[in-house]
């Protein structure tokens, strides 16, 4: 070290501050820092790592397309204001405008939280959706790698019942298994095309419209 350095005075080096507590003498502490993770992200109905969803020219207000995301501290200090990112690639071409961001006023350590951000497919295809915590760099933390999380979404035609990617008979075997099925809240099957909660002659309607159809 080739600055002198007085007494008390503090010198961080990566992860440990040297302390001089007397002339000459050197004291090594480790440093106390937030460390921000994405501890989860849940899909509606889906699984959290690949998921499968259906894009409608509306969406019903059931579906939500919410998606659900905690934010834990497992640092040894809190953190301070951050902001939290969301954002989504179609096909490996990012979509800015269904980015979003959330600002959290700080989070203690040992703490969580979560929130919801808001999902809405525009087309029909394979969609990666990334959710970063402090995602402008405004903190220090004890490690600076663990912050992004990755799911994955795959949206499909009306009628695609079994996700495959095409409308076919074997949709059409699925839907009629589950005809004349009533639900009385989500999540509906997939058989029920237009979440209505009943299986029926609209969702043949919408599954025929589609026929032969692939994302």
């Amino acid at each position: 070290m080739d600055k002198e350095m007085k007494l008390g005075e503090t010198i961080a080096i990566g992860l440990i501050l040297v302390i001089v507590v007397s002339n000459g003498v050197l004291v090594e502490a480790e440093q106390t820092a937030p460390d921000l993770i994405i501890e989860g992200i849940l899909l509606p109905y889906w699984s959290p790592i690949y998921a499968y969803c259906l894009v409608y020219p509306t969406p019903p207000p059931s579906l939500g397309y919410k998606i659900n995301v905690t934010v834990t501290n497992v640092g040894t200090a809190d953190a301070a204001g951050f902001n939290v990112s969301f954002t989504v690639h179609f096909e490996e071409q990012i979509m800015p405008e269904l980015g979003r961001k959330k600002t959290l006023v700080g989070l203690q350590q040992g703490a969580k939280t979560t929130f919801l951000f808001d999902f809405g497919p525009q087309d029909y295809g394979n969609y990666t959706l990334t959710i970063t915590a402090d995602s402008d760099n405004a903190i220090f933390e004890l490690d600076e790698t663990n912050n992004v999380k990755i799911a994955w979404v795959k949206c499909s035609r009306q009628g695609d019942v079994n996700g495959d990617g095409y409308v076919g008979s074997a949709d059409f075997s699925s839907l009629a298994a589950n005809y004349g099925r009533r639900f009385l809240s989500p999540p509906y099957p997939t058989a029920d095309i237009n979440w209505d909660g009943y299986v029926g002659s609209a969702d043949f309607s919408l599954l025929a419209a589609n026929y032969g159809k692939s994302i």
